[in-house]
This record gives structure tokens, sequence and C-alpha cells, in this order.
């Protein structure tokens, strides 16, 4: 008997030693990776756990070709809704709010402020930077996860070569030239908490540029977002416009009705209801409200895209532009951002 006891102790002994000194199993991948790499579930997975608390997202993307630094951003976000803020090139400092189906934003000009109702309301790939991140992914190949981190789990793909060239990150056309590196860090709950990559890329007018940008998600379940206090001046001042064909539809006519002037470099675009072409019209100087102006098509249609120009006042008698003869509607832009909601233009 004392035998037995004797060994079923030793046996005892040896499972828990052995359970002692065994390596413990390595986390399970999150979504969207496998020991293949990356898998196009990733950005979906990212999303979808974004979606479901609040977080700081702050990206920023350089021209390395130009030395010009093409955007900084970052957003608060809590569920359903998000404030952003940046500096516009050769404009100011920038707020945003978004929430539900609605943005408005303002931005300081010095003396002046302009405000502006955005087209996208709270959209999780606007704060979230999908132009970017979603086709980096696409871009590029990438290589098997590594864990860099057991607590919490991280792990880290490197790209390792080109994918899709046609999948060009950042509101850019054209084609991935080469990859000089990239870049992701993705914890267990599917987040990409960290991206950098710098790639070359060929726009459509054959302009050859060298990118980089970096990206980082951080402080998720602590950030709390309010509406801002200039929101109701937002909503007052944000301007409204109005749109017609005149002079058999050579000719749209133009009118801020309501709200803040258009600022200096700001655009006005004239969109075909197909989407297959638009005209680009540049303010050079402030359109104030009140003030009827008349947009004209000026040069050839280059990849979809005419160069439009603006007469305050009356009709220009000097010009001979192209019809506009499609269906149309009619916004405008500060950058990247609406002004107003589109309108349709009606004879």
């Amino acid at each position: 008997m004392t035998t037995g006891s004797q060994t079923a102790v030793s046996s005892a002994t040896a499972t828990e030693q052995e359970q002692t000194t065994a390596q413990p199993d390595e986390p399970e991948f999150p979504m969207g990776l496998s020991e293949n790499g990356a898998t196009q579930l990733l950005y979906s997975a990212h999303v979808q756990a974004l979606l479901q608390t609040s977080f700081h997202v702050e990206w920023s993307k350089l021209d390395l070709t130009n030395s010009d630094l093409r955007w900084q951003k970052e957003y608060q976000a809590d569920v359903g809704q998000a404030l952003g803020s940046w500096t516009r090139q050769n404009g100011g400092p920038v707020r945003i709010f978004r929430q539900g189906s609605e943005a408005y934003w303002r931005e300081e000009l010095g003396d002046r402020t302009t405000y502006g109702k955005d087209n996208e309301g709270f959209q999780i790939g606007k704060v979230a930077w999908s132009v970017e991140i979603q086709k980096l992914l696409e871009a590029f190949s990438w290589g098997a996860p590594e864990l860099v981190s057991e607590s919490p789990a991280v792990w880290q793909i490197e790209a390792t070569g080109i994918e899709t060239p046609s999948a060009v990150p950042g509101h850019m056309e054209g084609e991935v030239l080469d990859l000089t590196a990239g870049a992701m860090t993705v914890t267990a709950d599917g987040v990409i908490r960290t991206s950098e990559a710098t790639y070359k890329v060929r726009r459509l007018d054959g302009q050859e540029l060298r990118v980089s940008s970096q990206y980082t998600v951080d402080s998720l379940g602590e950030v709390t977002v309010d509406a801002p206090s200039w929101l109701p001046t937002a909503r007052e001042n944000a301007p409204t416009i109005e749109a017609s064909l005149t002079d058999d539809r050579r000719f749209v006519r133009f009118e801020v009705v309501a709200g803040n002037r258009l600022e200096p470099g700001s655009r006005i675009t004239v969109f075909a209801d197909d989407q297959q072409t638009k005209t680009v019209v540049p303010l050079e100087q402030a359109l104030e409200p009140g003030v009827v102006a008349y947009l004209y098509r000026d040069g050839e249609m280059a990849t979809g895209v005419a160069r439009g120009r603006i007469e305050r006042g009356s009709v220009p008698s000097d010009v001979s532009p192209t019809p506009f003869e499609k269906s149309y509607n009619v916004t405008a832009f500060r950058t990247t951002n609406n002004y107003c909601e589109r309108v349709p233009v009606s004879e």
C-alpha cells in the first residue's frame, strides 16, 4: 500500500512539474491575420472593433519628393460621433464635429472664421483613414505575423512587395511603383494600432511622388466626445446655395443665398449625375452671399475633369464655352470638405 501511495505521489509530482515547465500556448491570431500574413478581413475587423468603443486616432502623410506635409489629422471618437482637428494647407486651424448623418466644421482664418456642412457625417472610414490604411493593405503583400508582445498580445506584419499596383493609397489615382518599407502592429482585439509606410506612386498626370505615412490608434475606451460650443454657429452660418443652367446650357448660374461667403482658395464643382465628368472652378477671390456668379467650362476634358471659370455679375460676352449637356448637381469645397450639400442644377 505504501508503495502504491508513493507511486501516485511521484506521478502527481511529475505531472505538476511537466505543467509548470511546459511553454504556454501562443495567443491565437486576431481576425484578419493568419500565419501567411494579412487577410482581406483585417481592415473590416479593425473598424468593427473601433465602432464598439471610444478611441483617439492620429495620422500624417508627407510628400517626400516635394517636402510637403499633405495631411496631419487627429480625431477623438466615441460611439457614433467624433471631433476632428487639423490645420489646412494655405488655411487655418480646423475643427469638425461628426455625429450621425451630419458633420459641421469651422476654420479660423486670422480675423475671421468660416463654417461649412460636410456631406459625410460620422463614417468610421473617414475617422479611421480608410483611404490610406485600407489601400495599404490592398496595395502590398504582407508577411507572416510576428508576436512582438505577449501581455498584451501584439503582432507585427511587414510589407514584402506590391500586390495591387492600382490600389493607390490616399486620394490618389495612378499606380504604386515601389515599396521602401511598410509595417503594422495589431492587437488581439483586431485593432491596427500603428502603421508606417514609405512608397512611390505615379499619378495619372505622370508625376511620380515618394510619400510616407504614419498612423496611430490609442486610448481605447478612454475617450469622451461632447458637441462643441461652436456647433449652433456652424449650423447657422454654413452656406446655402442655388444653381441653374442658363444661356442654352452654356453657363451655370450660381449664388450663395444664405450663410457665410466662400473663401479664396476654395472651389465650386459641377458634377454630372452619372459621376463620369466634373467641372472644377477654383475661387481666387471670395464669393460673397447675394452675388450672382456664372460658371463655365474653359478647357479640354482630361480624365473626366474640365477646368472651369467664374464670372461675377453677368454672363460674359467674350467666351463661347461648351454646353453642359447632361444632368448635374453642384457644390462647393474647402479642400476635402464640403461647404454645403449638393444641389441639382435645373434649367
